[in-house]
């Protein structure tokens, strides 16, 4: 297949959050969908979430309710520190083919 220049390149993909618990570490994951920045690596990570998340899917409240997202929920999410990691692994794990090589 032919590479295809495009503008504004986004991708969905699921991302795993190690959210800390009494007895451990609890995997949850929710569906990101980002927009490809360039000059990524010169931002700072706060930043770069604002810039990059287009949207967050998979997410309930304490009572298992969906929760739409909004950009508060958003600020909410990369305030946690395990999320932050989570997004940011997600992210760079696609850009570098992470899922294209784990399907094969």
């Amino acid at each position: 297949m032919a590479y295809r220049i495009q503008k504004n390149r986004t991708f969905t993909c699921t991302a795993t959050l190690m959210v800390p618990t009494d007895t451990g570490h609890q995997p949850e994951t929710l569906m990101v969908r980002f927009k490809v920045l360039e000059g990524a690596e010169q931002m700072q990570i706060e930043e770069f979430l604002r810039a990059a998340i287009l949207h967050l899917g998979d997410v309930l409240d304490d009572e298992g309710e969906p929760v739409a997202f909004t950009p508060a929920l958003l600020e909410q999410i990369i305030l946690e520190p395990w999320a932050r990691v989570g997004l940011m692994k997600a992210y760079w794990t696609e850009m570098a083919g992470g899922s294209a090589r784990a399907k094969n």
